[in-house]
């Protein structure tokens, strides 16, 4: 009868080992699922904000760039609407670029247009 106790208990512990590996590895999964998650979140909020503040700087430049034409295409007189809608929708930093440069040294509204052609 003690074999049969000493065999059972064996079983009893290999079975209640077996139970503690399945619920320590869940627990270890969801222990790390949710580190992993609140990890993911900080990174992502980290590089959503790097980039929101890439996005914002790229533009306040391309807005001071669009400033800075109308400012010196008022030296002219009040500025026809077709060219300020023009100057407010362009995106591309070389073109305005090359119409900062171009409002300093024009002499009127259609030279100006031409130039935005």
């Amino acid at each position: 009868m003690y074999l049969i106790a000493k065999a059972d208990q064996k079983a009893f512990e290999d079975t209640a080992r077996r139970i503690g590996l399945e619920e320590g590895r869940a627990e270890g999964l969801a222990e790390g699922r949710a580190k992993g998650l609140v990890e993911g979140l900080a990174e992502g909020r980290a590089q959503g904000l790097a980039e929101g503040q890439t996005q914002g700087r790229k533009e306040g430049e391309l807005q001071q760039s669009r400033q800075n034409i109308l400012e010196l295409l008022e030296e002219l007189g009040e500025i026809p609407m077709d060219i300020c809608n023009k100057i407010e929708k362009e995106s591309d930093r070389k073109i305005l670029k090359s119409w900062l440069k171009a409002a300093a040294r024009v002499q009127s509204f259609d030279a100006f247009r031409e130039i935005m052609k």
